[in-house]
């Protein structure tokens, strides 16, 4: 409205009674300059404050939503990899890197440990004495592969069900100074600077936690498991390809976290790989108990079969259907979106859109094994 030869009077629900005056009528006496003509006695206006405290409100409401920087909200089930994330040493790599491996480093040396441990322990008890010692060995790298997979799903879980409930209910999500629009934090392709930093640090630990897995695997499963005397590292076709495996996946999760965006799609990868991780390997020890004469564990014998079915059915199940539609979701976001093309490289995304191909492609021996499991 206009008061008194057109100044505009402005004000809100907390300041309703102030004006403006061209002129300043002439005080009564004994009433200083510094005194307020106005009905509120105990906040004296000053024309420039309110202005001032107007413009600061108003900017206010119209600022970008972003998400408070705190761990409030954080899902119970990645609390403990936010402390791993925070007291582990950030050791990175020389010449001038960035890049953390310090739980990476971490965790393959506990898998390292953990893989001996066992082995250790099924040499002096007796329950499985009868086998030898490779298949010892065997058993040991499949229980520890069974203790990195049920750790790694449901914190690799969560971390998908925030971004898919975040994008569900339209949570204020944080922008880049150079990009005003809010992040899709669920697209393949998203880049990790969008999302809280609670969320950021525990998918840098869960992508940190299985790159140390693969390596420990590397190492130990297909390297040191595998040396013959006077002959060298012996492997077979099957060890090739789960070597190329690890390379793959180690090469994804690492270009990701450099890249600083197309995190969401390694997770999604991961979570369908290692889904199936569990059973396969229970099932692997079945088989290497029932398959060595003279080592019969009646347990074992009446849960293989059930075992055997099941994780056929899932193996088959995530490997023909999940993990295809999975790659051709991703392949389109980060090529053939403008988004994609733009968080990540195009050369890098070939890359690794190659190497989940490969991965998908490549499993189809056992993919005939499961189904064949299932067609008995």
């Amino acid at each position: 409205m206009m008061i008194g030869g057109g100044v505009t009077a402005q004000g809100t629900a907390g300041d309703s009674n102030f004006l403006f005056r061209r002129r300043r009528p002439a005080l009564p006496k004994g009433i200083g300059r510094g005194a307020s003509l106005t009905r509120d006695t105990e906040k004296p206006n000053n024309g420039l404050g309110v202005i001032l405290k107007q413009l600061h409100r108003t900017t206010k409401r119209n600022e970008t939503p972003i998400v408070v920087e705190s761990e409030e909200g954080t899902p119970s089930v990645l609390k403990p990899w936010l402390v791993l994330h925070k007291r582990v040493s950030k050791i990175r790599l020389p010449g001038g890197s960035q890049l953390e491996v310090g739980i990476m480093l971490l965790s393959a040396m506990v898998f390292i440990f953990m893989d001996y441990f066992i082995g250790f322990v099924l040499e002096v008890q007796k329950l499985t004495s009868c086998l030898p010692h490779a298949q010892r060995r065997s058993v040991a790298g499949s229980l520890v592969t069974l203790v990195h997979a049920s750790s790694l799903i449901p914190g690799v879980g969560a971390c998908i069900w925030w971004v898919a409930s975040d994008s569900l209910h339209h949570r204020n999500i944080r922008t880049d100074d150079d990009d005003k629009k809010p992040h899709d934090l669920n697209r393949p392709c998203a880049k990790m600077s969008g999302a809280p930093q609670w969320w950021q640090d525990s998918v840098t630990t869960l992508l940190q936690f299985c790159t140390g897995y693969m390596l420990y695997d590397a190492l130990i499963q297909f390297g040191a498991d595998k040396w013959v005397p006077g002959q060298g590292f012996v492997l077979s076709a099957g060890d090739w390809m789960f070597l190329g495996h690890h390379f793959a996946t180690a090469f994804y999760m690492t270009s990701t976290r450099i890249a600083g965006a197309g995190h969401v799609s390694a997770l999604l990868l991961m979570f369908a790989g290692e889904f199936t991780a569990p059973m396969m390997n229970l099932r692997r020890i079945g088989r290497i108990l029932e398959g060595t004469q003279g080592c019969v564990i009646p347990l074992v014998t009446t849960l293989y079969p059930y075992v055997n079915w099941v994780y056929a059915l899932l193996y088959a199940s995530f490997r023909i259907v999940v993990a295809p539609l999975l790659g051709v979701y991703i392949s389109y976001d980060m090529v053939g979106t403008k988004e994609g093309r733009a968080n990540v490289p195009i050369g890098l995304s070939i890359v690794l859109l190659t190497m989940c191909w490969g991965v998908i492609i490549g499993s189809i021996p056992w993919i005939k094994e499961a189904i064949s499991v299932l067609t008995l």
